[in-house]
């Protein structure tokens, strides 16, 4: 029984180095290289435009995302969320601009709405 336990315990330990590696690839980027790296898109491939969080934004809307799904997409990109609307209810928003931010619109907890600030 030890054997068969520290077996899967050993194949466990390796997909999480596994997850860990990836993640740590598609979620750094350098803040001194123009050559950031891009986010990384729900089905797990980069987003290649100039804009990447444009592209973000624009994904998580017409992927119809659940707020909690959209949150972990931008969170796993390196980016912070608000939602400043939902269910038709404006949510108090500072006015600063924080160019890694996503702010969200929620109706029956799926995004409808998302810009960059």
């Amino acid at each position: 029984m030890r054997t068969r336990s520290l077996t899967r315990a050993g194949i466990g330990l390796a997909i999480a180095a596994v997850a860990v590696t990836s993640l740590g690839a598609c979620s750094s980027t350098s803040g001194s290289s123009s050559a950031a790296a891009s986010p990384v898109s729900i089905s797990g491939t980069p987003v290649n435009t100039n804009d990447d969080l444009t592209a973000l934004c624009k994904q998580i809307v017409e992927q119809k995302l659940t707020l909690d799904a959209a949150n972990a997409l931008a969170e796993a990109n390196g980016n912070t969320t608000r939602v400043i609307k939902k269910d038709g209810e404006d949510f108090p928003a500072t006015t600063d601009f924080i160019e890694t931010r996503l702010n969200f619109a929620v109706d029956a907890d799926v995004v409808t709405a998302c810009t960059v600030g």
